[in-house]
């Protein structure tokens, strides 16, 4: 249950799986919340061996717009990075499309040359 507690309060209330005493006779699997998983603690200590699986972190859509991609290019290219380099390094960072990073590394190139 402390272990639940420590879970919640790090990672926020996620799905999770309570594995107890796999390959055995009186083997469960509940699946819940680590909030529920806590409350359900309350009513029944836990007893037995436990495999605990917490799902991942949710995804984050972070939308990056072409003014910080040329930024964070502009900068790769001024240290000497060649424009796949800094397309690939840029794609990396912001979760952009690579291509789409190569086409405006060529683009910010050609403005740092006039």
């Amino acid at each position: 249950a402390a272990t639940m507690a420590d879970a919640l309060d790090l990672l926020g209330d996620r799905t999770c799986a309570l594995c107890r005493e796999l390959t055995k006779l009186h083997e469960e699997i509940v699946v819940t919340t680590l909030s529920g998983a806590i409350e359900g603690f309350g009513d029944r200590p836990p007893r037995g061996e436990y495999v605990v699986i917490i799902t991942e972190a949710p995804v984050v859509a972070v939308i990056v717009d072409d003014e910080t991609i040329d930024r964070l290019l502009r900068g790769l290219l001024e240290s000497g990075s060649p424009p796949a380099a800094a397309a690939k390094a840029v794609a990396a960072q912001t979760g952009s499309d690579r291509g789409v990073c190569y086409s405006r590394a060529i683009a910010v190139k050609r403005q740092m040359a006039s």
